[in-house]
């Protein structure tokens, strides 16, 4: 599985047109193969920006989404919403390190 990370930056007044969009892109995504799931999360701090978090099976069901024509007409709608251009990271787990969680941290002194 890979999580790919998104990082956008809504341009002052344009919030309303950009959720709507976003709402629009989440949707697109959910039937495509290899898609797991997706979050959204918005800074506390600063509310314009915003970074979803999506869950893929593999990279390449990832990469056939970004580059579909069907994302890409989205994608483009909501380019004059941003303020700044969109960031994308596909990341996958480390190769050739377990990653355990039934390790139990030592208790803080």
């Amino acid at each position: 599985m890979v999580r790919v990370i998104i990082e956008r930056r809504i341009k002052e007044g344009m919030e309303h047109e950009f959720w709507e969009m976003t709402a629009r892109l989440r949707a697109s995504a959910v039937p495509q193969r290899g898609y797991v799931s997706g979050e959204t999360w918005v800074d506390s701090q600063d509310p314009s920006y915003c970074i979803v978090i999506s869950t893929w099976l593999t990279a390449e069901d990832w990469y056939a989404w970004e580059s579909s024509p069907a994302r890409r007409a989205i994608a483009a709608a909501l380019d004059p919403l941003l303020a700044e251009p969109t960031r994308v990271h596909v990341l996958r787990p480390p190769q050739g390190i377990e990653v355990r969680s039934d390790i139990a941290m030592p208790a803080a002194a």
